[in-house]
């Protein structure tokens, strides 16, 4: 190992594995706050465009599926790519763009435009910047560093703090104003990524093909079925995301009568939850394993899609069920990047956890949120927050299928 790479890993603050992972996590959350901006703006373009449940639902899936077919197309064209950084800086760019040019529409037709051109360019954003996390992190705070990037990133600012901003905006600027004050941090990320970002090249040898370069680490016996296992759990775990992210401000707003910035109070729990959950559940993720751990996260957010359909007329015990089950996506950075990551090669990684993101995006994130909004105009918007409940069960079935990648347990 280099000494300049050794110097990198200092136990300084101001390492540059903290700075990358700071830089990272700021990335995550503008990519989710602009994800997640539609959803939570969604009833108010709803009333002016005068559009049904399943054409929300629609408008959902045209995003994951334009984010799915990106994240998995740049992740094979560029696997063998090591300018990473460059890649991010574009991607970074034109999904910012993107959702500035949301709040300039006239009509549905152009708002759907933006959001597959959101879609697009947001797909290579989580495989390229946890691509190059993987190659900054020390194998003891991988796990970590992931969730961090991946769940409290985007929890943090994506789903805490952006859906009282958008409510305060919205209140003041209307829906098209927030969408144009979303995209400007954005554009000063992918300056920041530029000064601060410097691109390594792929390791060479087998011994660096996995994990930290120099740490010689190989996965488990069996390890590299994992990607297929989280391609699945990824399915159920995204069904019981985005069913909740794209319906329950409507099922709130419209069928229970809250207001928008109730809403917007109750939707900040599930970032709040994601928050803690990325803290506490990644930190035991490095001492007790990586499986554990899931099979816990899933079980928890068996319990925000319950306390969603029973506890409607109880807001204060709302939005603790909904903070309690959505500390489940705290452990997202576990099956999206820790897990495949650590049973595949370094140079794959791009592809892979563009895999392990889109696959589960197409299913989760684009075939069932059409159905979900079709099933709610029949049946109601409740209908969604039983899926959600489905996928939960799923992800927790499909976990005790994962072979243990954690050194200090997969050794045992």
């Amino acid at each position: 190992m280099s000494e300049s790479y050794a110097n990198s890993r200092s136990s300084s603050w101001l390492s540059h594995e903290n700075v990358i992972l700071v830089l990272m996590v700021m990335v995550a959350g503008v990519a989710a706050a602009d994800r997640l901006s539609f959803s939570i703006l969604s009833p108010l373009i709803m009333a002016e465009f005068g559009v049904s449940n399943g054409v929300i639902g629609a408008l959902t899936s045209a995003f994951s599926l334009a984010m799915a077919i990106s994240a998995m197309a740049v992740g094979w064209l560029f696997k063998h790519q090591s300018n990473h950084k460059a890649m991010l800086v574009v991607a970074v760019l034109c999904f910012s763009v993107s959702a500035m040019l949301g709040g300039l529409v006239s009509s549905l037709g152009l708002l759907v435009l933006t959001r597959i051109a959101m879609g697009l360019s947001e797909g290579p954003v989580f495989p390229f910047a946890q691509s190059i996390l993987v190659r900054e992190s020390s194998p003891h705070r991988r796990a970590f560093n992931n969730s961090m990037t991946q769940t409290f990133g985007g929890m943090l600012v994506g789903a805490f703090v952006a859906p009282i901003l958008l409510g305060y905006l919205a209140e003041s600027l209307g829906w098209r104003g927030a969408f144009l004050m979303i995209g400007i941090p954005g554009l000063i990320l992918a300056v920041l990524i530029m000064l601060l970002v410097r691109d390594r090249p792929a390791p060479a040898t087998r011994e660096e093909t996995f994990a930290e370069p120099g740490a010689g680490i190989a996965p488990p016996t069996g390890a590299r079925r994992n990607v297929v296992v989280c391609i699945l759990i990824g399915m159920g775990l995204v069904t019981w995301l985005i069913a909740q992210s794209a319906f329950l401000p409507l099922y709130l707003m419209n069928e229970r009568g809250y207001d928008v910035l109730a809403m917007t109070r109750i939707m900040s729990m599930t970032g709040l939850g994601g928050v803690l959950g990325s803290i506490i559940l990644a930190a035991a993720a490095d001492r007790v394993g990586r499986k554990p751990i899931m099979i816990l996260a899933c079980l928890l957010a068996c319990v925000a899609p319950l306390g969603a359909l029973y506890l409607t007329n109880a807001p204060g015990m709302l939005m603790a069920t909904t903070l309690i089950g959505w500390v489940a996506a705290g452990a997202f950075g576990l099956y999206m990047v820790t897990i495949p990551a650590e049973s595949s090669p370094a140079s794959h990684h791009p592809f892979v956890l563009g895999l392990v993101l889109g696959l589960p995006e197409i299913v989760g994130g684009v075939v069932m949120p059409a159905l979900t909004g079709r099933a709610a105009d029949t049946l109601g918007l409740s209908v969604a927050l039983w899926l959600s409940l489905g996928g939960a069960v799923l992800g927790l079935l499909l976990s005790f299928f994962l072979v243990e990648t954690y050194p200090r347990t997969a050794d045992r």
